[in-house]
C-alpha cells in the first residue's frame, strides 16, 4: 500500500491520555468506548520504526507495510 493509504489506517501502538478528576486518574487508550479512533491514532507511515518499505521500481509513489501487523 502507499504511505498515503497507510496514514488512513488505525495504529494499535498509539496511546492517548485522557484525564479524569486529576493526573493520578489519567487513562491511556487507543479507541473510545464505542470503538472509534481519531486522527491522532492513525499510522504515521515511514516515520514509524516498524514501517517496512517495499521495492518500487515501477511505481511513482513509494509503498510499504506495517512490520507489526504485516498488513500489505
Amino acid at each position: 500500500m502507499t504511505e498515503d493509504e497507510a496514514k488512513k489506517k488505525w495504529c494499535p501502538m498509539v496511546r492517548a491520555r485522557e484525564y479524569g478528576s486529576g493526573e493520578e486518574n489519567a487513562v491511556a487508550y487507543n479507541r473510545d468506548y464505542l470503538g472509534n479512533f481519531n486522527r491522532s491514532h492513525r499510522c504515521i507511515g515511514s516515520a514509524c520504526m516498524m514501517w517496512v518499505r517495499t521495492e518500487t521500481r515501477t511505481k511513482a509513489k513509494p509503498t510499504g507495510f506495517c512490520g507489526l501487523a504485516r498488513e500489505w
